[in-house]
C-alpha cells in the first residue's frame, strides 16, 4: 500500500516500450494504493489500459524464505511484472488472488513491481462487469508476504448447531500448502474464543502429514478435525444477537510456530424448507423469519470502490435502524469489511459474483469462466456467519438455454467442490 506512479496506456504500447521495466517513470502521476484512478478529475471518464508502478527492498535475511504478492482486487483484468520479469495474470475485479514471487526478487536491494490493469477489457456496454461503474485500479489491498516453507492457503470452520439440547459441532477442513521437495510432519491447533468474553471454549489438535504440494494430486491438501461444544460454551448467532467465536490455529513443527491464521464465526443454522403448508419458509436456529431489506451499490465519486470502514458503517446501520435484516448488498463479490461488519451487527447476506446479465463464457477446462471467481470469493468469504447463501449472478437472462445451463452447472458445482453448507 502507499503511493504509486501512474500512467494511462490508451492506446496500448507500454509492453512494447518496456514499461513494465519501470526504467524511467519521470512523467507519471502518482496514485494511492488502495483507491481507483477514476476518483481524481483528470482520469473520471477513463477507461483502457493504465500502468502502475513502484521500488521495494526486501532484506536479504528472507533470501530462500517463499515470498508472495496478495492483491485484493483489482479491476478489471491485470498483469504483474517483478524487475521487469512477467509474474502472471489475472481477471475478476474484485477477488482475491497472490502469486509466488521470491524468485524473481533481488534480496538486499531494490526492486520494481509493474501492474498493467484494463478497466474496459471485458467489453459489457455502457458499464463494467457486475458494477455500475468501471472502477479501475488497485481497489483493494496490495501486500508482499513471507512465509515458512508451508503455509495455510485458509481454515474453514462449519459450525453445526444441535438445537434440541443446546450443544454444538465444529467442523474444521484446513488447505496446507508444503513448498520443498520433502514429505513434512506438523501439528494443527486451533483454539476457538468467545469473541466477547475473550474466553477459551475449545481446543483441538491434529497431527498432519503434508506431502510437497504440486500441480498434480498433490495441488489441493485439505485436513480436517472437529471440536464438540457443550451447551454451556455455545451461543447462537443471530441479527438479533451475534455472538461471534474468534477461531486461533497454529502449524506447528516440534514446537516452532510455521504459519498462523485466525478467523471470526459464529454458531447458526440456515434452513430454506417447504413447510406442510405448502409455503417455502426461511428459518434461522429453528425459528422462521420474514427476510426484509434492500440493496446497495458500494461506490461513490469520492471513495470509488475503495470504501472506507465509516463509510461501510454508516450504510450498514442506516439499514438496520430501518427495520431491515437481509440484502444482497451488491451484484460484486463484498469486501472484507463490509462482511465483518455485517458478522458484528447481524445482518444476513446473500453474496454473488460478478456476473450480470448474460452468463459467462463456457470454458472447456474448468466448465465455465465464473468458476474462478467463485472459488476466489468462496473461498475466502467461507466463514462469514452473516452469508446465508450464494447467488449465481444479477438479472440473468433466464430464458435463455446458455443461462439454464450454465445454472444447472453452478448449482452442482458450489456445493460439490466449495461449499455444502449454504444454499
Amino acid at each position: 500500500n502507499g503511493d504509486w506512479s501512474f500512467m494511462t496506456d490508451p492506446h496500448k504500447t507500454g509492453v512494447s516500450q518496456g514499461w513494465q521495466t519501470l526504467t524511467d517513470t519521470a512523467g507519471w502521476d502518482t496514485l494511492p494504493v488502495p483507491g481507483n484512478w477514476d476518483t481524481e478529475n483528470e482520469y473520471a471518464n477513463y477507461k483502457g489500459a493504465a500502468w502502475y508502478g513502484r521500488t521495494f527492498t526486501v532484506p536479504a535475511a528472507y533470501d530462500g524464505y517463499p515470498v508472495y504478492l496478495e492483491l485484493d482486487s483489482v479491476y478489471y483484468d491485470c498483469t504483474v511484472w517483478i524487475n521487469g520479469q512477467m509474474v502472471g495474470s489475472h481477471g475478476g475485479g474484485y477477488t482475491t488472488f497472490e502469486f509466488r514471487v521470491d524468485r524473481y526478487l533481488n534480496f538486499g536491494s531494490e526492486n520494481t513491481v509493474a501492474i498493467l490493469t484494463n478497466n474496459d477489457s471485458y467489453n459489457y456496454g455502457e458499464w463494467g462487469m457486475g458494477a455500475w461503474w468501471k472502477w479501475g485500479g488497485i481497489s483493494g489491498h496490495a501486500a508482499l508476504r513471507i512465509h515458512n516453507v508451508s503455509k495455510f492457503d485458509w481454515q474453514h470452520i462449519t459450525p453445526k448447531p444441535k438445537l434440541e439440547d443446546g450443544t454444538a459441532k465444529l467442523d474444521f477442513e484446513y488447505k496446507i500448502n508444503n513448498l520443498i521437495g520433502t514429505d513434512k510432519v506438523y501439528t494443527v491447533v486451533s483454539q476457538v474464543y468467545d469473541k466477547a468474553t475473550g474466553a477459551l471454549v475449545g481446543e483441538v489438535e491434529t497431527p498432519v502429514t503434508v506431502k510437497p504440494t504440486d500441480s498434480g494430486e498433490n495441488a489441493n491438501q485439505r485436513f480436517t478435525a472437529e471440536l464438540d461444544l457443550t451447551a454451556d460454551k455455545v451461543k447462537l448467532w443471530h441479527f438479533d444477537s451475534p455472538n461471534l467465536y474468534t477461531v486461533r490455529t497454529w502449524l506447528y513443527e516440534g514446537g516452532e510456530t510455521i504459519h498462523y491464521v485466525e478467523d471470526d464465526i459464529g454458531i447458526r443454522k440456515v434452513e430454506f424448507r417447504k413447510d406442510s403448508d405448502g409455503a417455502a419458509r426461511f428459518y434461522l436456529n429453528g425459528e422462521a423469519l420474514r427476510l426484509v431489506g434492500a440493496n446497495r451499490v458500494g461506490d461513490d465519486r469520492v471513495n470509488g470502490h475503495t470504501e472506507p470502514d465509516y463509510v461501510i458503517m454508516r450504510d450498514m446501520d442506516y439499514m438496520k435502524s430501518m427495520g431491515m435484516n437481509f440484502a444482497r448488498v451488491s451484484h460484486i463479490p463484498m469486501t472484507k469489511n463490509i462482511l465483518d461488519y455485517c458478522d458484528e451487527i447481524g445482518f444476513l447476506l446473500v453474496c454473488e459474483g460478478n456476473t450480470w446479465g448474460d452468463p459467462p463464457e463456457p470454458d472447456p477446462e474448468i466448465g465455465y469462466t465464473a468458476v474462478r471467481w467463485y472459488t476466489e470469493m468462496i473461498e475466502r468469504d467461507y466463514n462469514h456467519p452473516s452469508i446465508i447463501a450464494w447467488s449465481l449472478g444479477n438479472e440473468l437472462h433466464g430464458n435463455t438455454q446458455a443461462t439454464k445451463d450454465y445454472a444447472a452447472f453452478m448449482h452442482k458445482f458450489i456445493p460439490e467442490k466449495l461449499d455444502a453448507s449454504r444454499a
